[in-house]
């Protein structure tokens, strides 16, 4: 049964977060209304999106030398990378709420585009900082949760 829910949380329930905070930047860009700041926030998603691109055509060289490397089996929570994802989750969506209506959510789009993307790449093919990804991804979606516990009407005005 443990086997089968580390199976579970290496290769579901992590790669579902870094694919909502893909999710959660495009649906930012979606709810923008001013036109001008619209405009800025859909060129930094494809900006994020090109990053990704360059980021992926880099790591060609990794992929397959330490692709071996990860065993799910043994599996460590680096407490450092959980409190800090955990950190940075909090005040990601503390941020989101503060400056939303101005055109500094594009530089937020663009760091969750092309972080969710190349995180969930570099997991799922590259595998050296996979113990790493899995705890700081746990507390970043911790700390995003934490946030909408202490301040549940900020969510609705977003998504």
């Amino acid at each position: 049964m443990i086997n089968f829910l580390k199976f579970l949380t290496v290769w579901v329930i992590v790669p579902i977060i870094l694919i909502s905070l893909f999710f959660h930047g495009v649906f930012l860009m979606l709810r923008i209304e001013n036109v001008n700041i619209k405009t800025s926030a859909n060129a930094a998603f494809k900006a994020g999106l090109i990053l990704f691109i360059i980021y992926v055509f880099y790591s060609f060289q990794y992929i397959g030398s330490y692709s071996k490397t990860f065993n799910y089996y043994d599996i460590r929570l680096n407490l450092i990378y959980l409190f800090m994802g955990i950190g940075i989750g909090f005040l990601l969506l503390f941020l989101i709420n503060k400056i939303k209506s101005t055109s500094v959510i594009s530089f937020i789009i663009l760091i969750l585009t092309f972080s969710s993307t190349s995180a969930l790449f570099s997991y799922l093919f590259i595998q050296i900082f996979n113990n790493i990804l899995i705890s700081f991804t746990l507390g970043l979606a911790f700390g995003t949760f934490l946030y909408i516990i202490i301040n549940p009407n900020s969510i609705n005005t977003l998504f």
